[in-house]
């Protein structure tokens, strides 16, 4: 009892100096966790970034306040896929979402006046990684792939107009075309292979 006695009048009679003793931990802690504790920069104007959503950084609550609510959504095998009205009603825009609520895939439908030509991006990034036939917009288009800026270009063949814009994380050869790019093809009639 006498010990508990002691130490009730040495906090009252210290209460100050405990209390800036306590307070100076408690700073000094919250620093250290803030520098331990890793962070996920937010991604700057990259290719593949598209009304302010990256691949692999974005969240599906991004995807809502940057789209609203999706025409419809459906599973797929890499996760699940929203629909949103694009400049052409057949043909909506895409959003894949993996099963951690990352954005992994984006395909934009656009204008030929507001994609701009396919030399627009050869200029900016370079020669293509791949050049492709895509089986879903027909043989007077190719897939222009980027593999190390997540972007895909499909530009028409006799003026180079863009019309789809895909964006999806930056990966290798095999790993895109086993994930994005199944209905591509470097023959112009896959069925004849």
């Amino acid at each position: 009892m006498k010990t508990l006695s002691f130490f009730y009048h040495y906090i009252k009679k210290n209460w100050l100096t405990i209390f800036i003793v306590l307070a100076v931990i408690l700073f000094v802690t919250a620093d250290i966790l803030q520098v331990i504790t890793p962070r996920v920069a937010k991604p700057g104007n990259q290719p593949n970034t598209w009304k302010s959503i990256t691949p692999n950084y974005s969240k599906i609550s991004d995807v809502y306040k940057a789209f609203g609510q999706p025409l419809e959504t459906k599973k797929i095998d890499q996760g699940t896929q929203l629909s949103y009205k694009s400049v052409f009603p057949a043909l909506p825009n895409q959003v894949v979402v993996d099963p951690q609520e990352k954005v992994s895939f984006m395909k934009e439908q656009t204008l030929h006046v507001d994609g701009g030509n396919i030399s627009n991006y050869t200029t900016k990034y370079g020669k293509a990684d791949l050049v492709m036939f895509d089986a879903e917009t027909g043989p007077g288009d190719r897939a222009y792939v980027f593999l190390s800026k997540g972007l895909v270009i499909v530009a028409h063949v006799g003026d180079g107009s863009v019309e789809q814009r895909w964006y999806f994380t930056p990966t290798n050869q095999d790993n895109f075309l086993k994930i994005w790019g199944t209905h591509l093809s470097f023959n112009e009639n896959p069925d004849q292979l």
